[in-house]
């Protein structure tokens, strides 16, 4: 599911742990200030990876300082694929719930560092469009690998989450095309592909047959973007981070369910046109009923946009005024505004089931009237 916003990371979330994977020719070692060594392979693409599992904040510390590190002689506005990098880490388990802290080493999150909105988007929305948009890109009309590559220069999707079982039917029905791509002469698409040979595939091919694993995804914003990037990075990984959560906790995926189903039919309602608004294929138009697919996308989407951080940011689809909404989300006397009433009320149940901690929740879900992003 991609995040509709303007930064992004690739947040993975696996079974396995990220082991130290063994130098070959052409590749480097990289060593984040004195912290951990990151391998680093590739031809088309650079990836660096950071052995053994870290706690959330030090992972993002890590791949931060891998990719600004190598950005530093980049110059201002270019996108050339020529530089691609990508940083990953792994992550213990960031929630609370104790059954799932205690399999952190089956269920980790790798955390994904792209050095450009540009990159990431190459490497991952083609993965994105056939999972969330049912569509195989390479049987469009007019598609050629140049146009799309190029396509992806303004595509303003901010994050990706990819779910193994949704990957193995991706290989599955797009054999023929993944086969077609490996010789394709395209910069961007040897490079895409050597990302997902190298490290997608190669992370599914190590947990085939066990529990499910999570990819998920953000990038670095430009120098000339931002002047905080870790605040940018911390505002959608608040995002990408809930995904992670709902995919490994059952609880946790019942308390979204019963708390959203129990809200007045208008307001879901809302929320699925505003998710449909913001390219999710949450419902169908031609009447027919959802698939358990697109079921569970909603649900997901909507928890990640009510708990994430980044629902301050003016991209946080429930920021914007409807006149659909049962509620509007600007105060009315005698009314909470949706965005407060629906994103506390969930905050307050995970709480108080051990799902996330206070600590937790006040880091990466900030209450958003304390905070003054909701009068």
């Amino acid at each position: 599911m991609r995040l509709k916003l303007a930064y992004s990371l690739l947040l993975v979330a696996a079974t396995v742990g990220c082991k130290a994977a063994r130098q070959v020719p052409g590749s480097e070692v990289q060593t984040a200030g004195s912290g951990p060594k990151a391998l680093c392979e590739g031809q088309s693409i650079k990836i660096c990876q950071f052995p053994n599992d870290h706690e959330l904040d030090e992972a993002i510390q890590l791949v931060l300082g891998d990719i600004q590190a190598a950005e530093a002689a980049r110059k201002p506005g270019t996108q050339d694929l020529a530089l691609a990098r990508v940083a990953c880490a792994e992550v213990a388990y960031p929630g609370n719930e104790p059954a799932i802290r205690a399999e952190a080493s089956k269920r980790g999150t790798f955390i994904c560092l792209f050095n450009s909105q540009f990159t990431m988007n190459v490497a991952l929305n083609r993965l994105s469009t056939f999972i969330e948009d049912f569509e195989t890109v390479d049987e469009t009309p007019g598609y050629t690998d140049e146009k799309w590559v190029d396509a992806q220069k303004t595509n303003g999707s901010l994050g990706h989450n990819l779910e193994s079982q949704d990957l193995e039917k991706y290989m599955t029905a797009t054999k023929k095309h993944l086969d077609r791509r490996a010789k394709s002469p395209t910069i961007g698409i040897k490079m895409e592909t050597e990302f997902f040979d190298r490290y997608i595939r190669a992370k599914l091919d190590k947990t085939r047959g066990k529990p499910t694993s999570i990819f998920l995804g953000v990038f670095l914003p430009s120098k000339d973007e931002s002047t905080d990037a870790a605040a940018v990075l911390k505002a959608t990984l608040g995002h990408e981070i809930f995904h992670s959560l709902y995919f490994h906790s059952a609880p946790m995926q019942k308390i979204v369910k019963t708390y959203i189903d129990a809200a007045p039919p208008p307001d879901v309602k809302a929320l699925k046109k505003k998710l449909s608004q913001k390219g999710y294929a949450v419902e169908n138009t031609d009447g027919k009923p959802p698939s358990p697919k697109q079921v569970y996308m909603f649900y997901n989407e909507v928890q990640a946009y009510l708990l994430e951080s980044g629902a301050c940011t003016d991209g946080a689809f429930v920021r914007y005024e409807d006149d659909d909404l049962d509620e509007p989300l600007k105060p009315v006397p005698g009314h909470a505004p949706m965005v407060v009433k629906y994103a506390a009320g969930l905050r307050q149940k995970l709480l108080a089931a051990s799902v996330i901690s206070p600590e937790w929740a006040g880091k990466w879900s900030p209450d958003l009237v304390t905070t003054g992003c909701v009068p």
